[in-house]
């Protein structure tokens, strides 16, 4: 290679696969979701049984800027009578 500046055509084998992984990867966080693709999607979340049992849950408060302030676990237990889905902490 030239040095810096070189042309795709200086690049290595494994710098071309660097890159192309690297592309990919933008590509593939670009992508946005839509609401319309969750609809019917197999399989359906059923709350009462995703829920049920021993539960530990973690989460983060950020500030209005993106900073991390304070993280924090949670461990509960769900249950379900039939009726209500119960979660205690």
């Amino acid at each position: 290679m030239a040095g810096r500046g070189a042309s795709w055509r200086g690049m290595t084998l494994r710098a071309h696969l660097i890159a192309a992984v690297a592309a990919a990867t933008l590509a593939a966080c670009s992508a946005t979701p839509e609401l319309d693709d969750q609809i019917g999607a197999e399989p359906e979340l059923e709350m009462e049984r995703f829920f049920v049992g021993p539960l530990t849950a973690h989460g983060i408060f950020q500030d209005r800027f993106g900073d991390l302030r304070r993280s924090f676990v949670v461990d509960a237990f769900g249950s379900w009578d039939g009726e209500v889905l119960t979660l205690e902490e």
